[in-house]
């Protein structure tokens, strides 16, 4: 007797698979030319707030907003975007880093909270105001601290206990050639 075959089922035997759509990278000419535009823009903002230039309408605009809404913050941009845009233009692989990036909105924040509502502008007086009313004023600005700190580490690269143990052996350097100048200090006046 003939043996009955076994029904095949309509899925197909190996699943279709979707093609996931890449992610577009930008090219390094994309990047350049962001970087030249953070730069260009960090120039123009330094000459208009540092020397007091003529910024034209919308540079003085601009300047006036970023001082109503940042505050004293406003003066470290123009350094915060030259130092990005230079980067940029160096092809700098510390820009793709997660934690340099991070780094400088958890500085930013930190700068922001530190500054408050009479220093920090909008941003400020939203950041610390709101904290204020929470912690208080001591325990904004450790918070506030303890953010520009953080944001420091990340962008630097630093370890918190790597800095704590090159601080203690200068210290204890410069405590023991202290000591050493006041002993001869005290054997020269004998």
């Amino acid at each position: 007797m003939a043996r009955r075959r076994k029904r095949r089922s309509l899925r197909p035997r190996v699943p279709a698979r979707v093609k996931k759509r890449t992610k577009r990278s930008r090219s390094h000419r994309e990047n350049e030319l962001f970087g030249l535009a953070l730069t260009a823009l960090g120039l123009v903002l330094s000459v208009i707030l540092y020397l007091g230039l003529d910024g034209g309408a919308v540079g003085s605009w601009l300047a006036d907003a970023l001082r109503e809404v940042m505050g004293h913050a406003a003066y470290v941009l123009p350094l915060a975007l030259l130092a990005v845009g230079g980067l940029m233009l160096a092809r700098s692989e510390l820009l793709d880093v997660r934690p340099f990036r991070l780094g400088l909105g958890v500085g930013f924040l930190g700068l922001m909270t530190l500054l408050g509502g009479d220093n920090g502008g909008g941003i400020g007086l939203a950041l610390g105001g709101a904290l204020a009313g929470m912690i208080g004023e001591t325990g904004t600005a450790i918070i506030g601290g303890a953010l520009l700190l953080g944001g420091a580490l990340l962008v630097s690269g630093a370890s918190t206990g790597a800095l704590l143990r090159h601080t203690g052996h200068v210290v204890r350097r410069a405590g023991s050639g202290a000591r050493r100048a006041l002993d001869w200090a005290s054997t020269e006046t004998q």
